[in-house]
């Protein structure tokens, strides 16, 4: 009888064991897990950028004054801004919304979030805008930079990059925008390939007589001024089918487009549609 009594008190101290080792293995579960979820923080650089657009609102304070002063403006905020970009490498994360939204700066990235083309107004030309760009790009696991400023070339802000796949390589196709007077305008496509540490521009699109790693149509911007999207979206890439503007002879910006289709290694021309 006493064995048995024995066995019962032995056998209720067991089951207790092990009830408390599964909620101290309970608990101890949800403190990692707890752990495991949590998020890292955002990137930051608000504060920088808040300076930044102080800088951008002294050149528009500088218009009103000489042109000396806004060629000291301008320099002071595109070396700042290229400074934050190339000794900060997360920057490439960061939506530089607020300089965005007041038109200080554009910015077009790419879907892998690899590249990215910042261009921006330097206000030192006239009805012919001046633009500098710095191009971000992502390669064995090191951001690089490679800036490029007006100068005796007023060159173009990028409004978008499209992607397509060349095998196991990304081709970064980057639509650009020059303003040449308040009437005519270019548009451009140019094809990026980000290789050994470098961005190079690559030979993609196969037309008639060439191949070449850019295509520009230049038109007079009142032909599509009743358009709502700014810049004006004339150069497209849907699925496989690249659009291409047909201007005719007056410059203006015609319903049809030279067609480009995309077949894993070129941009073959197929005519007009």
């Amino acid at each position: 009888m006493k064995k048995i009594f024995y066995l019962a008190i032995f056998s209720s101290l067991l089951a207790c064991s092990k009830k408390q080792a599964t909620i101290e293995l309970k608990d101890s579960t949800n403190i990692v897990l707890k752990d495991s979820i949590e998020k890292p923080k955002p990137i930051d650089f608000s504060d920088q950028e808040n300076d930044l657009l102080q800088l951008y609102s002294e050149i528009e304070t500088a218009k009103e004054n000489t042109n000396d002063l806004v060629l000291k403006s301008s320099k002071k905020y595109s070396d700042s801004l290229i400074s934050l970009i190339q000794n900060n490498p997360k920057t490439l994360h960061y939506s530089f919304k607020k300089l965005q939204n007041e038109r200080a700066i554009y910015v077009a990235t790419s879907a892998d979030q690899k590249f990215r083309i910042y261009s921006w107004d330097t206000h030192l030309g006239g009805t012919m805008r001046f633009f500098d760009q710095l191009f971000q790009f992502q390669s064995q696991n090191k951001t690089n930079t490679k800036v490029r400023l007006a100068s005796k070339d007023a060159q173009d802000f990028f409004s978008k990059i499209y992607t397509v796949q060349q095998g196991t390589k990304s081709i970064y196709l980057a639509v650009s925008n020059s303003i040449l007077s308040s009437k005519y305008s270019t548009q451009q496509i140019t094809a990026y390939e980000i290789q050994n540490n470098n961005l190079e521009e690559v030979k993609l699109f196969k037309s008639k007589n060439q191949l070449l790693s850019s295509i520009s149509v230049e038109f007079d911007f009142f032909s599509v001024v009743d358009r709502r999207e700014r810049p004006v979206e004339l150069i497209t890439l849907k699925g496989n089918k690249l659009k291409i503007p047909l201007i005719n002879e007056d410059l203006n910006v015609s319903n049809k487009n030279l067609i480009y289709e995309w077949n894993g290694t070129l941009f073959n021309y197929k005519g007009v549609e």
